[in-house]
């Protein structure tokens, strides 16, 4: 018996929302939906000049529905695999429901042990020590400095499925890289930002006049891709960069590590 037919399909299914969504997003970003335009203003006796985002055009609603398909299918995978989990090491204990079991996803210690007690998750008891450690191990509980990666990318993607449940994530664009100025470069007192969220009307530069004026072939270099809103849970992360590190969780910190666990056929 394959166990892990059905994560391994739901995985290359995800890839291919992936490679999907990035056709897209290209597609889309080849329109210039994101400018910039300047402002002038005088501020104790200096000249300055102010760059702001323009949004010409937002990202279109399908875009958000291939991210929300690629994420179910990738959060599937891991309640798929505690399913089967389930199937071979059946539990004894008579409180526990295996119809119901799904993969905990949990933010406190206090939280997880309290949900090993729920008809839900009993079932977890029946499985493998290594099992057990590794389902411990995923769980996105703060450590008093940091998140772990793995436990870091559990915890998102659970957060973005249980969104996607309800509307499919809003997306909008994001500074990938530094911004960069070509012709000319702004004058002290400057400022210059990057990895920004693109909103329309928001500065991201700005500094005095060079004392020859702003040379007509200037320009603003703003290397703007497709991201994730800010006020959803992956706040502005760049959406295929995201995507892509939530398939390798998928694929090497999930399928790959529990695989040895279920008995061979």
């Amino acid at each position: 018996m394959d166990y892990l037919e059905v994560p391994r399909l739901r995985l290359d299914r995800a890839a291919k929302h992936i490679c999907e969504f990035i056709t897209e997003a290209d597609a889309y970003l080849k329109t210039d939906p994101f400018g910039w335009t300047a402002e002038y203003f005088e501020e104790g006796g200096i000249k300055f000049v102010r760059l702001l985002f323009k949004v010409h055009r937002e990202p279109p609603k399908r875009l958000g529905v291939i991210v929300g398909d690629c994420i179910h299918n990738l959060r599937a995978i891991i309640d798929n695999i505690v399913w089967s989990l389930g199937k071979a090491f059946p539990p004894t204990d008579p409180k526990a429901k295996p119809g119901m079991l799904a993969f905990p996803v949990c933010k406190s210690e206090d939280d997880f042990r309290k949900a090993l007690m729920s008809p839900k998750y009993r079932s977890l008891c029946a499985f493998p020590d290594a099992a057990q450690d590794l389902i411990r191990s995923l769980q996105p509980i703060w450590n008093g400095n940091s998140l772990p990666s793995p436990a870091f990318y559990l915890g998102m993607l659970n957060e973005l499925w249980n969104m996607d449940k309800h509307k499919s994530p809003d997306l909008m664009g994001g500074s990938n890289h530094g911004v960069a100025l070509h012709g000319y470069n702004l004058q002290q007192p400057a400022t210059l930002a990057a990895g920004m969220a693109v909103l329309d009307g928001r500065e991201f530069a700005r500094g005095a006049v060079p004392p020859a004026g702003i040379p007509s072939d200037a320009w603003v270099d703003l290397s703007v891709d497709v991201a994730f809103h800010v006020t959803g849970p992956a706040k502005g992360q760049i959406a295929r960069h995201l995507l892509g590190a939530f398939y390798s969780f998928v694929r090497d910190e999930v399928i790959a590590k529990f695989e040895p666990i279920f008995p061979k056929s």
